[in-house]
């Protein structure tokens, strides 16, 4: 979040709400998406993938199938761009 502020220059909310009541907003979202046919903004099994560190090792992807690693900083400056084209189009 430190990181998308200095690209953005916006602070990250200072809201921080527990897992379980996150879980449960996703499931009220999930319901509210039922009823109206619309996407859900957060669902409960997104919500719960957060209680857990997922850490991956591209090791092998890179030696054998030659991925080259896109720098955290440069990805997201490509994706704030995508958004932003999407935001104007």
């Amino acid at each position: 979040y430190a990181l998308l502020g200095d690209l953005t220059g916006r602070r990250a909310p200072a809201l921080r709400i527990p897992y379980w009541a996150a879980e449960m907003a996703g499931r009220a979202l999930q319901g509210i998406a039922f009823l109206t046919g619309r996407p859900p903004a957060l669902t409960a099994g997104v919500a719960s993938t957060f209680r857990h560190e997922w850490a991956y090792d591209s090791g092998r992807a890179v030696r054998e199938l030659g991925y080259v690693i896109t720098p955290l900083r440069r990805g997201l400056e490509r994706t704030l761009r995508w958004l932003e084209d999407l935001r104007s189009a």
